[in-house]
């Protein structure tokens, strides 16, 4: 090849991955529109002309996304935790995502179109789904609003021929577009519902019994003086919930229950006979009480400790997605899982009639880390047609 050619092709693979790299940091920026530019990303990774360049582009827009991940894992983990250790977590992750990417690419374009297609399957579903962050599906709900399987699918299609059958790709994927938009109206919650954000920051922990007990009153307080009938609460305002602590609340929700009024509050549950491992829920009471819903996918980690069956919060990725908050089938989506796409695809199969977001972000503050879990909430209510509620404590 000529040499001219070969600096002409480096430049344009290099070009294509810094495009990417910028292109995840302003789709992960915490507004909803922007994540439409995360669909550049596989359909730069199908314009390279080499493997080395395919996984170099992946990487780039998951380094790109994924920043936050360095000043928010020191704030997550401690201060013992040192910034190589957080850069650590992020390189590892975004490289991990990327691999499929540069696995399944091939010189041969029909079957590359297939391995685009694939790629974006392996990094939704577990166990790469586990830390499947910023995906492209997700854009999917910015694009085509209201239209479900159809709209992911439509994404897939599109980021695998847009390459070598743009045309046919553009125009379908227009078409589709046009009518989703034109057509779409945005679901409206129910009007008694109430989403609730808090701002405890970390003072409910339990080195703070006194800041616990503090924000268990004004939690409290709200629930009873609040006109919604159905009140949602952020995760973990309730450190553990226990028979002391059902006790403490008893006379709030003999009021909650005559004022026909349920709350869904996030807290610890404990595991008996396990001192350090807890279930973290949201807890339903008042006057349509449901079983706790149990968290799914914690952060891996932090929360979920691969490695052990005495610590942590357990993994749960096959548990159901969806319970009954005051007769309405609900998703729920617990603070991390809101950043992937699993947890969305497993609820939407259960049919719900709202997805309600809890999160617990006062470690997050300073970072787009919150608004981009909003962000994606918003996103996939849009794709599903179900209006969404969140709760964030800060």
């Amino acid at each position: 090849m000529d040499v001219s050619l070969m600096k002409k092709e480096s430049c344009r693979a290099w070009g294509l991955s810094i495009v990417s790299a910028l292109a995840g940091v302003i789709a992960w920026s915490g507004s909803m529109p922007a994540i439409a530019l995360a669909i550049f990303m596989p359909i730069a990774v199908s314009l390279q002309g080499t493997r080395r360049h395919a996984f170099i582009t992946a990487a780039a827009y998951y380094i790109g996304s994924t920043w936050p991940i360095l000043p928010g894992a020191k704030a997550f983990f401690g201060a013992n935790v040192t910034w190589i250790e957080s850069a650590t977590l992020w390189l590892t992750s975004s490289l991990l995502l990327a691999i499929p990417f540069g696995l399944l690419w091939t010189k041969t374009i029909r079957l590359r179109r297939f391995g685009i297609v694939c790629a974006l399957l392996v990094i939704s579903l577990p166990p790469v789904g586990l830390v499947g962050w910023a995906s492209p599906l997700t854009a999917a709900g910015v694009l085509f609003p209201g239209t479900a399987w159809l709209g992911l699918a439509s994404i897939a299609f599109f980021c695998a021929f847009c390459s070598r059958g743009p045309r046919l790709a553009a125009g379908t994927a227009g078409i589709l577009l046009l009518l989703a938009q034109s057509t779409y109206r945005q679901p409206v919650s129910p009007p008694s519902w109430q989403g609730v954000n808090t701002n405890f920051g970390s003072g409910f922990s339990v080195a703070s019994p006194l800041m616990e007990f503090q924000s268990s009153e004004a939690v409290q307080c709200i629930a009873r003086e609040s006109l919604s009938k159905v009140l949602i609460f952020p995760e973990m305002v309730i450190n553990r919930w226990n028979d002391a602590t059902a006790s403490f609340w008893e006379p709030t929700l003999f009021r909650l229950r005559q004022a026909d009024k349920t709350i869904v509050i996030g807290a610890g549950l404990p595991i008996p006979g396990q001192s350090r491992s807890y279930l973290n829920a949201a807890i339903i009471l008042g006057r349509h009480p449901s079983p706790p819903f149990i968290q799914r996918i914690p952060v891996p980690i932090a929360m979920w400790k691969p490695f052990s069956t005495t610590e942590g919060v357990p993994l749960r990725f096959l548990g159901s997605g969806t319970t009954v908050v005051a007769g309405q089938r609900s998703a729920i989506l617990i603070c991390y899982e809101q950043l992937l796409t699993w947890p969305y695809i497993a609820s939407a199969l259960e049919q719900p009639g709202i997805l309600i977001g809890i999160a617990n972000d006062y470690w997050a503050t300073g970072t787009s880390i919150p608004a981009a879990q909003n962000a994606c909430l918003q996103a996939w209510s849009r794709l599903f047609g179900i209006p969404y509620i969140s709760a964030t404590n800060t």
